[in-house]
C-alpha cells in the first residue's frame, strides 16, 4: 500500500482570537495528562455527489470556522508555563491519497492492523514541544473517491469527552455551519489551578513500550465482543437482588482483565499474581462542585482497581468476582468525589489515587494494565455533510494498554489490546477470547509514505 502526502499547510481560525483569550492556563488535571497525541480515524465511503476536492475545501473551511471557539486547538503547549499559547498557530492539515479503495483497505485491515498508522499524521513533532501542534489532521483520499479523516489531538488539553465534542462541532460547523456548534468552556483552571505536585506523582512509570534493545514487542489485537457475546457474559455473571445488571462495558473490563491475569500466571510458572488495573473515569458532574456547562479539558481520574489472590494460589479468578472488584471500585470512588465541593478536596482524592498507582507499578511483583475507554461517545455520529461513517477505529500502539470502542450498531465492543508479543500467545488461549473475531497487527506491513 502506498500514501502519497499532496499537500501541508496550517489551518489557523477564521477570525483572530481577541486578546483576552489568547492565553489558556491549564488545570491540574491538564498537568497530569500524559504528554502525547491521541489519533482518532474516520472512514467514509464515496457519496458520489462531491468531488474530493470539493470536500477538502469544506473541510478546512470548517475547520478554520471551529477554531475560533476551540481557540486553545490552535495554539502551541508553554511546558514550563503550564500554559497554552493561543496565538493562532493552527492546526497541521495533511493532504493525501492512496492506492487503494476504500473496501480493498478495509478487506486488508483485519490482518495488517498497522496499515491504520500510516493515516495518522505521525511527523508533527512530540507534543510537549512549543513547536508542536496541539491538533494535527490527515485526509486521505481512496481510489474510489472514499476517504478517512485522521484527527490527532493532543492529551495536554483533550480527553475523550473534549476530543469527541471538538471532533462532533468540526463536523456539525462542516454540515450545517458554525452557527449550530455547541460551544465548549475552558474554565476548569479557576476550579482546579495547576499545583506544585510531588515529583512521586507526575513521575509514574509508563506502561510497557516497545523496545527491540530489551527484547521488548508490543503488538495489537482487535477483539470483537458482539451482542450475543456481551449477552452470554452478562447471563453468566448474573445480579443478585436489587442491583443493577452489569454494563456491557463493565463485563468486557471483567473478561479481558480476567484473560491478563491468567495471561500473567501463564508467564510465573503457574502462580497468580496481584493485578491491578488502572480505569480512566470521566469526572464531569460526579463532584459537588458547581462546574460550567461542557468543560473542556482534561477531567478524569485514573481509579486503581486491585485483585489480590490468596498466597500461593493457582485458582482461576472467575469474572463474577472480578466484576465485583470493578463496580465496587467505581462506585465507592464515585461516592468520594460526589461529596467534595472544593478544587483542594478533588486534588487530593487525585493524588491519592495517583499514589497508589505509582507504588503498584513500582513493585515488580504486581502486574498493572491500563484500560481506557471511549465507549458511549458518538463517534459514529460524526457526519460532515456526506453522511456517517462506515467505520471509526484507532490504531496500533507501542505501549501495553487496553482501549475499549463501539461498534457501529452500538451493541457490541472492540477491545483494542496492546501487549507484549510472548503475553498476547498467552491471552489468545484464554476461552472467553479464543473464540472472538479478531484482528492482528503483523510485523512486517509493507507501508510507504
Amino acid at each position: 500500500m502506498e500514501i502519497q502526502i499532496l499537500s501541508r499547510k496550517s489551518i489557523k481560525p477564521s477570525t483572530p482570537t481577541p486578546n483576552h483569550l489568547k492565553t489558556h492556563k491549564l488545570s491540574f488535571f491538564d498537568q497530569l495528562a500524559p504528554p502525547a497525541h491521541v489519533p482518532l480515524l474516520f472512514f467514509y465511503p464515496s457519496d458520489g455527489i462531491s468531488t474530493s476536492n470539493e470536500k477538502l475545501q469544506k473541510l478546512q473551511q470548517s475547520l478554520s470556522d471551529v477554531l475560533t471557539v476551540f481557540h486553545p486547538q490552535s495554539g502551541r503547549f508553554i511546558k514550563q508555563d503550564l500554559i497554552v499559547d493561543c496565538s493562532d498557530q493552527g492546526v497541521e492539515f495533511f493532504g493525501a491519497k492512496v492506492n487503494l479503495t476504500l473496501d480493498k483497505f478495509l478487506s486488508l485491515c483485519p490482518e495488517k492492523l498497522e496499515l491504520l498508522n500510516c493515516f495518522v499524521p505521525w511527523d508533527v513533532g512530540f507534543a510537549f514541544l512549543p513547536t508542536a501542534p496541539m491538533v494535527a489532521i490527515q485526509v486521505s483520499v481512496f481510489e474510489c473517491g472514499g476517504l478517512v479523516i485522521c484527527v490527532h489531538a493532543s492529551h495536554v488539553i483533550a480527553d475523550g469527552f473534549t476530543g469527541s465534542m471538538f471532533i462532533q462541532a468540526w463536523a456539525t460547523a462542516s454540515r450545517l455551519g458554525i452557527g449550530e456548534v455547541v460551544r465548549p468552556c475552558f474554565d476548569l483552571f479557576s476550579l482546579f489551578p495547576p499545583r506544585d505536585i510531588a515529583w512521586e506523582i507526575v513521575n509514574i512509570p509508563p506502561p510497557n513500550f516497545s523496545s527491540p534493545g530489551i527484547g521488548v514487542k508490543v503488538v495489537t489485537r482487535v477483539f470483537l465482543f458482539d451482542a450475543a457475546k456481551i449477552e452470554e457474559l452478562k447471563a453468566e455473571v448474573g445480579g443478585s437482588g436489587g442491583e443493577r445488571k452489569p454494563s456491557r462495558v463493565e463485563v468486557v473490563i471483567s473478561a479481558v482483565w480476567k484473560a491478563l491475569i491468567l495471561a500473567a500466571r501463564a508467564r510465573n510458572e503457574g502462580k497468580l499474581r496481584n493485578s491491578v488495573m488502572s480505569l480512566s473515569v470521566n469526572l464531569r458532574g460526579r463532584t459537588a462542585l458547581s462546574t460550567p456547562e461542557n468543560p473542556s479539558g482534561n477531567f478524569y481520574m485514573s481509579t486503581p482497581i486491585e485483585f489480590a489472590p490468596e498466597q500461593n494460589s493457582t485458582t482461576v479468578p472467575n469474572r463474577h468476582h472480578l466484576l465485583g472488584l470493578v463496580r465496587e471500585s467505581i462506585r465507592s470512588s464515585l461516592s468520594t468525589f460526589a461529596e467534595l465541593s472544593s478544587g483542594d478536596q478533588v486534588f487530593s482524592a487525585v493524588a491519592n489515587f495517583l499514589y497508589q498507582l505509582r507504588k503498584s507499578t513500582l513493585d515488580e511483583n504486581v502486574d498493572v494494565h491500563h484500560f481506557a475507554s471511549m465507549c458511549g461517545f458518538p463517534l459514529y455520529e460524526t457526519d460532515f455533510g456526506w453522511g456517517k461513517p462506515c467505520s471509526v477505529s484507532s490504531v496500533c500502539v507501542p505501549l501495553e494498554m487496553v482501549a475499549l470502542m463501539d461498534t457501529k450498531c452500538g451493541t457490541g465492543v472492540e477491545a483494542w489490546v496492546s501487549l507484549d508479543e510472548t503475553f498476547m500467545l498467552e491471552l489468545v488461549k484464554d476461552p472467553d477470547i479464543r473464540g472472538l473475531n479478531s484482528s492482528s497487527c503483523s510485523p512486517c506491513g509493507e507501508i510507504t509514505r
